[in-house]
């Protein structure tokens, strides 16, 4: 039969066991009475299991948790498991993680714990806030840092606007210019993509636009600036949330270095930052741009538009209808005298319709556009297209009605 032996407490040097020169150990007792296990390499403390099971690894560590690693650690298994033993990350080996079945819960980085200020001074309603940095590490084999930002506005909303809120997607990139401790123009650009930003500002304040509300600065008299981005959220008590979708780093360094990073702690402006002397500032640019085709089926609305080239929708119509949601260019190919009746101007504040008699027969067969209900056409209730080959363009004030806005007659 196998003996067994115990070591008692009254064996070992006051409830320790240690090496020849006393500097690595295992003491169940360095205090009276304390219940904890504390191990000791080379005279330091490198381990401890506290009364109330919680573990710490690291040197004179003080556990908060089961376990409370100081320092870089090592999975070998590959795998991160919940309670029921599932796994919910899982580490390829090669630096990647891997959530097995996705991202449940997302929520972003709160900027500051206080809201955009209420409008005064002078100033409208919101402020703005330093959502990110990124802090040039000044190697000479330095080039670039790109990053890209989710940033919501919300929260923190009172009665009269709590309907506002604002979501961009921001896309910052920073090249230095190594050899004169500048930056290089064409490397450096700023961003944004809305998401619903026409339900941001409150009444009496101007709507987010890129390149007023959105800013870059950073220094230029430096191999090591600070790049700080800074939004401005356009009504007040608002809360700014940043997610950092991803980024280079800080690329041509070292693959450890994390680039821009989310500030926390910071407070709201009721001012636009200044400029301090040798720094330059780069405002925001929208980001929206289409390069290939692009159908719309329903209204837009734009300041500006700029194309290479466009198609619109022509439509042949040879008898009395009215005229549809979708149509911009009718092309009239009648035999007999028609009648198309326009949409409803309540609907269609700004829609503009062409018409064309394209067989050339309008004077024997006249193409009658009549107005929907009470709606007019240049005050009139109807207009009536009796020149052959005759063309005109209607524009809808969506007050009274259509204008003409041109008419051909050849």
């Amino acid at each position: 039969m196998a003996r067994k032996s115990v070591i008692k407490a009254s064996q070992v040097n006051e409830d320790t066991l240690q090496d020849s020169d006393a500097n690595t150990k295992v003491m169940v007792e360095k205090n009276a009475n304390e219940d904890k296990i504390r191990f000791d390499t080379a005279g330091t403390e490198r381990m401890i299991i506290t009364n109330d099971g919680k573990v710490g690894i690291g040197d004179n560590i003080t556990p908060g948790y089961k376990l409370d690693v100081d320092g870089d650690i090592k999975i070998r298994g590959g795998d991160i498991r919940d309670n029921s033993g599932g796994k919910v990350i899982e580490m390829d080996g090669s630096g990647f993680l891997k959530f097995t079945n996705g991202q449940k819960y997302a929520k972003g980085v709160l900027v500051s714990s206080a809201s955009s200020p209420a409008a005064s001074g002078g100033n409208q309603d919101g402020g703005w806030i330093k959502f990110a940095s990124f802090v040039c590490p000044g190697s000479q084999t330095f080039q670039t840092a790109a990053s890209s930002f989710l940033i919501t506005m919300a929260g923190g909303e009172s009665s009269n606007n709590k309907a506002l809120t604002g979501t961009f997607l921001v896309s910052v990139k920073f090249t230095s210019d190594r050899d004169n401790q500048s930056y290089i123009d064409y490397g450096t650009f700023l961003y944004c993509e809305p998401l619903d930003t026409s339900k941001l500002s409150s009444a009496g304040v101007d709507e987010f636009d890129p390149t007023t509300d959105l800013l870059m600065i950073f220094p230029t008299n430096t191999s090591t600036p600070t790049v700080d981005l800074y939004i401005r959220s356009c009504s007040k008590l608002k809360n700014c949330f940043a997610t950092h979708m991803g980024g280079t780093g800080q690329t041509d360094t070292t693959t450890s270095d994390i680039g821009f990073t989310i500030n926390t702690g910071q407070s709201w402006s009721a001012t636009e930052p200044a400029t301090p002397a040798n720094n330059v500032k780069i405002t925001g640019t929208w980001a929206s741009k289409v390069f290939s085709k692009l159908t719309i089926y329903d209204k837009a609305e734009v300041n500006s538009l700029e194309v290479n080239a466009m198609t619109v929708k022509v439509r042949d119509v040879n008898s009395t209808s009215t005229v549809q949601d979708s149509d911009y260019v009718l092309r009239c190919i009648q035999n007999q005298a028609i009648t198309l009746t326009l949409p409803p101007k309540n609907t269609s504040q700004g829609r503009v319709l062409q018409f064309k008699d394209v067989l050339g027969n309008a004077n024997s067969n006249n193409i009658t556009i009549d107005g929907d209900g009470s709606d007019s056409i240049d005050g009139n209730a109807t207009y009536v297209m009796n020149h052959n080959r005759e063309g005109v363009t209607l524009v809808c004030d969506g007050i009274n009605g259509w204008m003409i806005m041109s008419r051909i007659r050849p």
